[in-house]
């Protein structure tokens, strides 16, 4: 964020949060964190034998309709967290034109909470923001495409688990791929510039073979790596290198 938006004062702050953090890790029997990336970039700074890795716990839902049944683009994510709202202008003022010559009929979906007045300034006929939504079903099993466009953030990101977990193919940013152990083009697209984004949204929102393959590996992605499953056994075995 410090660099895209060019802040000194931004990267100060990151640099005290970052001396506060690394203080607390060295100061604890046990750190968990949720990605492979956060436990290499520990490693650049600290010895890391009391880091431990735990991936988010998570269900799959499953695939509730067919490909030819479904339509529309969506993003998920709260609006209290600044890169979400980056990555919405971002997409509708940079990528959803692109899609929009090959799709023109395609709507963009707004989901997630506390949407700013910036948000809100994007509102069109074919841009619907939903505000906060209890529970995701109905409307998720409608959806044909997830993007994740961030470029800016950490960590695994809820937004893609969730959508994966519905066996929603996901087109998404290095940034946002971070902390998946994915193969992208099997379990999601990752795509960085705009022309290529918008391509591959295209891609898989035209070909079912494409969207059913990467919606089964989805689901089969989660089931192995977030389960209750995986996390209890993982759970466990930090306890008993703690001996408790």
């Amino acid at each position: 964020q410090a660099r895209i938006k060019n802040s000194a004062e931004l990267s100060r702050v990151a640099l005290r949060t970052k001396k506060m953090e690394l203080n607390v890790i060295r100061n604890v029997d046990s750190a968990i964190v949720h990605s492979d990336v956060e436990m290499k970039t520990l490693s650049q700074e600290i010895p890391v034998t009391n880091v431990k890795l735990l991936n988010w716990i998570y269900p799959v839902k499953g695939c509730r309709r067919a490909f030819e049944r479904r339509s529309d683009v969506f993003f998920l994510g709260g609006f209290q967290h600044p890169p979400n709202e980056d990555a919405v202008i971002y997409f509708v003022k940079a990528i959803l034109p692109i899609i929009k010559e090959k799709l023109p009929e395609v709507k963009f979906y707004i989901i997630g909470s506390h949407p700013t007045s910036r948000i809100h300034e994007l509102e069109a006929k074919d841009i619907i923001i939903t505000g906060f939504i209890e529970n995701l079903d109905s409307l998720l099993s409608r959806m044909k495409v997830a993007v994740s466009p961030l470029r800016y953030g950490a960590g695994i990101k809820g937004k893609v688990a969730v959508s994966m977990s519905y066996g929603i193919p996901c087109v998404i940013t290095s940034t946002s791929a971070e902390g998946f152990d994915v193969v992208p083009g099997k379990h999601l697209i990752v795509a960085d510039d705009e022309e290529s984004f918008a391509n591959s949204v295209v891609s898989v929102y035209r070909d079912p073979m494409l969207w059913n393959s990467i919606s089964l590996n989805a689901m089969d992605w989660v089931r192995d790596n977030l389960s209750f499953e995986a996390g209890q056994r993982k759970i466990q075995s930090i306890l008993n290198e703690l001996g408790v």
